[in-house]
């Protein structure tokens, strides 16, 4: 059930934290890592997504390009100590109920499908508040009750768990709780485009309720962008807020190789140039840095990363086939299972 969040990686340290931590914005500029006009963009990203949590209502959609790490945000931000601070504040006197799903394209059809992501919420949200049971199964309950029925292995239908899982939104229900639901790669849900359509008119719809909201990400797909494109929401593109994360992960990177004196005096610049080249795709920069950790472990020189680096394609495809094409042919097949999964 949590094999694909165990997969995503954690942040890198001191990465996205200016997400929930405002003092983090200014600090992590001593290094020349953020334009001012970036600075800007991450406070006001910051100040939106805080209120959000503490106040606001309906969907914060986090969008951003293939590798962008938007997977990562989003497992970094469930787990933030600050996130559930200000949750709390906003659930006041009721009772906080939070849940994370994570779709997985590559994963088994619970991880890409409707019913995976019914499943898993219902059972996140029964497991922390065992008392709205009879709520979303009421048929069900009254006979167990009655001892007319009996509990059995038989599966749920999915129709069964989507009614009961719509019950749980309704704000009969919800009067008295305050849900928030995380739900990562919405893109990587089974389907079409018809499909994206039809699940983001979902998602909206459980946010009728003012007890419920929901923050998801996605690749920048017309479907989501559209749908929640509405006054009531909000929508950032993690693109074009991450590029001083991915510069501060490429000097720890160096910093910390065993091999770092032979180019301390020059890694300053490769930082700059992936930094340049990235264009906020996380998983570009840390596939090029460890291209080039590689080359200084065979001693080749700075002017010779350098040039290996300026001839790195920019697009993550052609990456990927650059990088497979210097993998041993019986370790290709798995080398491209881990780059499905962290795309």
């Amino acid at each position: 059930m949590y094999k694909r969040e165990d997969n995503i990686s954690d942040a890198a340290t001191g990465t996205f934290t200016w997400m929930v931590d405002e003092s983090d914005i200014k600090t992590g500029n001593q290094q020349k890592n953020i334009q001012e006009g970036d600075e800007s963009m991450r406070e006001q990203t910051s100040l939106a997504f805080l209120t959000w949590l503490n106040s606001g209502r309906h969907i914060f959609q986090i969008s951003g390009k293939a590798g962008a790490g938007k997977s990562t945000l989003m497992k970094f931000l469930s787990q933030a100590s600050r996130v559930q601070q200000e949750l709390q504040c906003w659930a006041g006197d009721k009772q906080l109920i939070f849940a994370r799903f994570y779709f997985c394209g590559s994963g088994d059809e619970l991880q890409m499908s409707l019913g995976g992501l019914y499943r898993h919420l219902l059972f996140e949200i029964l497991r922390q508040c065992p008392g709205l049971i009879p709520w979303c199964f009421p048929g069900l309950w009254s006979d167990l009750a009655s001892g007319i029925a009996i509990l059995h292995q038989t599966p749920f239908r999915f129709e069964e768990i989507r009614a009961a899982f719509n019950r749980l939104m309704s704000e009969e229900v919800t009067s008295n709780h305050r849900i928030c639901l995380f739900i990562d790669g919405l893109d990587e849900f089974e389907g079409d485009e018809v499909d994206h359509w039809h699940i983001a008119r979902d998602l909206q719809s459980w946010t009728n309720s003012e007890n419920v909201k929901l923050c998801v990400s996605s690749r920048p797909h017309v479907p989501f962008l559209h749908s929640f494109a509405a006054e009531m929401n909000i929508q950032i593109q993690i693109h074009q807020l991450t590029q001083g994360d991915i510069r501060k992960f490429s000097m720890a990177k160096f910093e910390m190789d065993p091999n770092f004196d032979r180019v301390k005096h020059a890694y300053r610049y490769l930082v700059d140039e992936i930094e340049r080249r990235s264009e906020g795709v996380f998983l570009w920069a840390r596939l090029v840095v460890r291209s080039l950790l590689k080359g200084i472990g065979y001693r080749v020189t700075p002017e010779y990363l350098t040039q290996k680096l300026h001839t790195i394609s920019k697009e993550l495809n052609e990456l990927f086939d650059q990088t497979l094409g210097s993998v041993d042919p019986e370790d290709r097949i798995l080398s491209g299972k881990l780059f499905l999964i962290a795309t």
